[in-house]
Order: C-alpha cells, then sequence, then structure tokens
C-alpha cells in the first residue's frame, strides 16, 4: 500500500492555527526558522530529552522575551502592537549524521513584526529567537550563533515605484517593512517570512505549501518510542503586550 506523500491531520492542524491568527490579526508575518543543535552536543545528550520537552522550554522562552520586548516598548512611551504566538514544528533527523533538528512556523500579528530583522539588532524577532533557544540548549547567547537559521530565497529586486506595496511574497529588509526586495518565483528556496492578509486566498495557499513541506511523511523518524514528530500551539492564542 502507497503510503501519503504528507501526513493530512497534522496540515489541517496548521490551517486550522492560520485561521485562527487570522481571525486575531487582520495580518500575519509566517516566518519559517530552523532550530538546530551545536556539533559538538553528542546525540547522547539531545536523546534523553524528549522532544515536547525541548521544543516546550523554547516556546515558553520566546512567548517570555516577547513579552519583555513589548513591556519595555510600553515603558519607553512607545506604540506597542499586541501580538498572539501560534507556532507549528516538526522534528527531522539528518540523513548523514542522524542529528535531530527542528523545523518550525511562527505567526505573529504583522503590525508588530514583519520580519524576522537582523542578528546584529537586540529588539530584533531574530534575535529573540536565538536567544530563546539559547536559554532551551542551556547555552551563553555566543554559543548559538549558526543554530537558528531563515530560510531565503534569491535573487531580488527591489519595486521599480517607489509607493510599491509588496505582495503577500515580499520579503522585507531588516531594516523594516517600508524597503521590501521582491523574491523570485524560482525554486531557490522560499522566503523566510509570508505575510498573509485575512481573506488572501493566494497567500493562504502559499502558507499551506510551506506547511506541506513541514508534514512529509518521508523525513520523520518512526521508531516506536513515543516522541514526537510534530506539534503545533493550543488554545485561544494570548495576547503579548507587555501588561
Amino acid at each position: 500500500m502507497n503510503q501519503s506523500i504528507h501526513n493530512a491531520y497534522w496540515l489541517s492542524r496548521f490551517e486550522s492555527i492560520l485561521n485562527s491568527a487570522l481571525a486575531q490579526h487582520r495580518a500575519v508575518s509566517l516566518i519559517r526558522v530552523d532550530l538546530r543543535f551545536p556539533e559538538y552536543m553528542p546525540v547522547t545528550i539531545m536523546d534523553p530529552d524528549p522532544d515536547s520537552a525541548v521544543i516546550s522550554r523554547f516556546f515558553a522562552s520566546l512567548k517570555a522575551k516577547i513579552q519583555a520586548y513589548q513591556r519595555h516598548k510600553r515603558r519607553a512611551n512607545k506604540r506597542v502592537h499586541a501580538t498572539s504566538l501560534r507556532y507549528f514544528w516538526c522534528r527531522e533527523f539528518g540523513k548523514e549524521k542522524g542529528r535531530k533538528h527542528y523545523h518550525v512556523i511562527l505567526l505573529l500579528n504583522k503590525d508588530t513584526w514583519c520580519s524576522p530583522g537582523d542578528f546584529t539588532v537586540p529588539s530584533s524577532l531574530a534575535t529573540l529567537i536565538q536567544l530563546a533557544w539559547c536559554s532551551t540548549l542551556h547555552l551563553e547567547p555566543w554559543q548559538g550563533n549558526g543554530l537558528v537559521h531563515f530560510s531565503r530565497r534569491a535573487p531580488f529586486r527591489k519595486p521599480t515605484s517607489s509607493d510599491a506595496r509588496p505582495s503577500s511574497d515580499d520579503t522585507p529588509v531588516p531594516g523594516g517593512c517600508s524597503e521590501t526586495r521582491k523574491v523570485s518565483d524560482k525554486k531557490s528556496g522560499e522566503a523566510a517570512v509570508l505575510w498573509i492578509k485575512r481573506g488572501d486566498v493566494e497567500a493562504m495557499q502559499k502558507a499551506r505549501n510551506r506547511a506541506s513541506y513541514l508534514v512529509k511523511n518521508e523525513t520523520k523518524l518512526h521508531d516506536g518510542s513515543g516522541q514526537r514528530n510534530y506539534g503545533c500551539s493550543r488554545g485561544p492564542g494570548r495576547l503579548l503586550d507587555g501588561r
């Protein structure tokens, strides 16, 4: 009997959390990130720690750091855009060395973060994600270089018009949303961020396509260990607003 290429159940779960995010925010940023372990960390060290514990610590840490970021902005009398944090993840193992890693999709209010930004900026989402992953692995921040990866698509071109609005497949540069890089449709990888507006059928399909990559059955380990290959956020989605 032929096995299905994708896990239909988890793909439907992703669609559910995406719909919940869009019910809460008029537009969301879908950010795809890969989380890896240090090369010097033996596989035997990772094995005793259940996947649910590792990834749960990561999301709890990221939520706390986002809340602290929002609180800092509020105390500085800056405008705060509340955001929920919804997520979808899968675990995979490298074909050559068998090392475990995670593919993660984050869904946030686009008004809060329109892109992951740059690791050199302390307040960027990319930095918060890296710090959260380091905290999860009990590492110092400087030890996290190369462990968090955002996929990029190239080449790019700038909009020809100064007032050209980005489509749902534009990748914002680290400086913000006002300047964008138009990504190519060539199959050379995907943009790290996808903007999805409520009711945008085309962007919704692109989001589903990205989730499909995470739910491929062929790249998952089915060893009877009881550890999960997939997981996602649950509940209504608490707003992180710094209060």
